[in-house]
């Protein structure tokens, strides 16, 4: 028997957290001792969470803030999941150490993360963390949230670094310029798009372009598509990048735009969502494509008469599970092909 069996009611609560760190995904569990003890084999099958190496998937993960300190949200209306609020926790591991540290020390971790209007809020969080019902002060506690906040702020930073560096090289592209005024489209997004699509030349025509993103199903004149199955061949990334654009204009965007006017004409007509949203994705793809050709920059008010951009927040909300829509709408592809 080992010693901890032997110490029975003696057990103390305690939790240990696995991190498996993999190049696609990430995969995390949390066993109690009390499992590892007299749980026998159950430990083996405890659940695992997968999440993947992205933003998405880092996102996923972040939620243990909610758990360390949950007014924290109350702070940071907009998400807990940015550089600042775990900045803030690795510098502060519980709310009793942030409630006791001068005002001035923790305005300064604010201050340096830039978030110069919550640094002026110190006084409203401090008054929140000596009330909160988040993790109480405990020392092996303390070091394992410091761990996992460093691992998170060093993803963060080092992903901010690789998004600025990015940007950089995207917009030195010869051709960036013609689609920059691409609505929800980022630089990193239309940096897909230019990467994967290569010389536009090298496509004979409009159609073998639109074909290679995965959506071409028979364009019409009228820019609807026809009625043949969409493929799921094409290049994954690429498919991607122009989902991630046709998303919010049909979705969340105010303002009436023919892409929008496509998916309701879609959806009126009985196809559900996953079936209508690679329609408005083919056409999409056509537009950029003959912004590229014709070294012509994208018109937003000729394509969209009045652009009315979604609220912040709710952009924010859609861009959260934009991942996982992708995913539902792909394995439809598949399975109709297959």
């Amino acid at each position: 028997m080992t010693l901890l069996a032997q110490l029975g009611e003696g057990l103390p609560e305690r939790y240990y957290l696995g991190l498996d760190i993999g190049y696609k995904e990430h995969v995390g569990v949390v066993i109690s001792l009390e499992t590892c003890v007299r749980g026998g084999e159950r430990w083996k099958r405890a659940r695992c969470e997968h999440f993947p190496s992205t933003q998405a998937g880092l996102d996923k993960f972040q939620p243990l803030m909610a758990v360390v300190f949950p007014e924290l949200k109350i702070f940071f209306t907009r998400s807990v999941a940015s550089l600042a609020p775990v900045r803030l926790v690795a510098a502060y591991p519980t709310p009793a150490e942030l409630a006791a540290a001068s005002a001035e020390d923790v305005q300064a971790v604010l201050w340096a993360t830039g978030v110069y209007h919550h640094a002026r809020r110190v006084g409203e969080l401090q008054e929140l963390a000596l009330h909160s019902s988040g993790l109480l002060p405990d020392p092996g506690r303390a070091w394992r949230l410091e761990w996992l906040t460093g691992l998170l702020l060093s993803h963060l930073e080092a992903q901010a670094e690789l998004s600025k560096q990015l940007k950089a090289q995207v917009i030195r592209h010869p051709d960036y310029v013609w689609i920059e005024p691409v609505p929800y489209a980022g630089s990193a997004t239309l940096g897909v798009i230019l990467a994967v699509t290569g010389e536009v030349s090298r496509f004979r025509n409009y159609r073998r372009s639109v074909a290679y993103t995965g959506y071409y199903a028979g364009l019409e004149k009228s820019q609807t598509i026809g009625r043949t199955r969409m493929s799921r061949r094409g290049n994954r990334d690429l498919k991607r990048a122009y989902f991630q654009i046709a998303a919010p204009l049909v979705w969340f965007d105010r303002g009436e735009n023919p892409y929008q006017a496509l998916f309701e004409r879609k959806t009126a007509a009985g196809y559900p969502w996953y079936e209508a949203m690679p329609s408005v994705c083919a056409v999409l793809a056509r537009h950029v494509y003959h912004c590229l050709k014709f070294k012509q920059p994208y018109d937003a008010k000729k394509a969209f008469g009045v652009v009315s951009p979604a609220a912040e927040q709710a952009l924010l909300d859609l861009q959260a599970d934009l991942d996982e829509r992708f995913e539902v709408m792909e394995a439809h592809l598949i399975a109709e092909e297959g």
